[in-house]
């Protein structure tokens, strides 16, 4: 955060390549070095239906053909875990080829590198570090197009935490997040952010603590924002004030909580500005010993990949189920409601219907033959009442998937 302007852009632009090639020679280094119980070698395939692909309105023009598609997903690459000491490593490496069956041109490599190192020293002190990098095709929901767009993300992480006393703890953290998309369009979405985070909490002999945490983001949007004859700049700088409560019931019950005040400021605009609460609480509940539910809700500003904004406010809440029928069988089911407002993150739509609301449900099974392996199929039901002048109006989509993986 203290480089200059242009020096952070360079070291972005070759941060992906350098994450990339630094993720597959840990990963490499460690499959030669590590245990053999610590290497783990996959591959996988899968093939996805999907009826509404590029999630086309139902008020726009006449689709050329039907807007359905299949793709094939071919996965291979290496997890490695080890624990040293009180230092555990992880390194993940993956690489995907996807391909679609009318929507050639939609063909793509996904890549996924990951790298965590959890650390601890001594009784007092523990944290983690660190490093991603993913590239995949990004959301059509937000965006109407039939081009191929891929999304590359970055982020780095490092944080850290003191027990000074049996009851207290005190913790900081600061992380970096890039996103870059590959459609012209839809670049004035690339971002960066810096955030810088504090916080302490209280911790109670069971398990539960009671905190406080403060949050500092710092957002940059390089490529400027056309909405009619005037140009955005949607960088905004984010404060955050929130108590930070985990209880844990019993064993079988925990809630978490993290709410307070927050306030954007954006670097022109002002109307744009806005404050308020946002909160997220989620309950994990086991009833039994097979069967564990968990209960999510949450008021919080959202990221949003459009042309017209760039955030929403965003109020939801979800529902998820995993069952353990037998040894090698798990059944999951989801549910999911979210409502989505852009008023006062956008300028020049004063009172139209700025806002969606989008349901998604999924249910799936997976089966473990053997260890190691891993055959799963699903399906889901994506549905949104969206917003005709904002640009999103209402679809509806609904597919299946059949994947089969292998862990060596």
């Amino acid at each position: 955060m203290l480089n200059s302007n242009s020096r952070r852009s360079t070291c972005h632009r070759n941060a992906p390549r350098r994450l990339a090639l630094l993720g597959a020679s840990l990963l490499c280094g460690a499959a030669w070095a590590g245990p053999n119980d610590a290497v783990h070698p996959f591959v996988g395939l899968s093939y996805h239906y999907d009826d509404n692909l590029l999630r086309i309105a139902d008020d726009a023009p006449a689709f050329d053909g039907a807007p359905g598609d299949t793709a094939r997903r071919a996965v291979a690459g290496v997890l490695f875990e080890q624990t040293y000491s009180r230092q555990k490593v992880y390194l993940l490496g993956k690489l995907s080829k996807v391909s679609f069956n009318r929507f050639e041109r939609l063909d793509h490599d996904d890549k996924d590198f990951q790298a965590r190192l959890d650390w601890q020293i001594g009784k007092q002190f523990e944290g983690k570090a660190s490093a991603t990098y993913a590239q995949g095709l990004a959301p059509y929901a937000d965006f109407r197009t039939t081009e191929r767009n891929l999304r590359e993300i970055e982020r780095q992480a490092l944080e850290g935490a003191w027990r000074f006393h049996p009851s207290w703890r005190v913790r900081a953290g600061a992380s970096g997040e890039q996103y870059t998309y590959e459609l012209e369009r839809l670049r004035v979405n690339n971002r960066e952010s810096d955030t810088i985070e504090l916080g302490g909490d209280y911790l109670a002999a069971g398990g539960s603590t009671v905190g406080l945490q403060l949050r500092r983001i710092d957002a940059r949007y390089p490529n400027g924002r056309a909405v009619g004859q005037i140009v955005f700049d949607d960088s905004f700088e984010q404060t955050e004030i929130k108590a930070k409560v985990v209880w844990r019931y019993s064993e079988k019950t925990q809630l978490t909580f993290l709410g307070g005040w927050v306030e954007r400021r954006h670097a022109r605009f002002g109307e744009r500005d806005t404050s308020g609460t946002n909160a997220r609480a989620d309950l994990n509940w086991a009833p039994r010993e097979a069967l564990r539910l968990t209960g999510s809700a949450w008021r919080e500003f959202a990221a949003v990949e459009s042309v017209l904004a760039n955030a929403s406010l965003s109020k939801g809440v979800s529902v998820d189920a995993v069952w353990d029928y037998s040894a090698k069988l798990k059944i999951d089911a989801g549910l999911r409601r979210e409502k989505r407002d852009f008023r006062g993150l956008v300028v020049g739509l004063e009172g139209a219907a700025l806002n969606d609301t989008s349901r998604y449900a999924s249910v799936g099974a997976a089966w473990t033959p053997t260890v190691g392996s891993n055959v799963r199929l699903a399906t889901f039901h994506d549905a949104r009442s969206g917003s005709p002048v904002f640009g999103n109006g209402d679809y509806s989509a609904k597919g299946v998937s059949l994947s089969a993986s292998i862990q060596f």
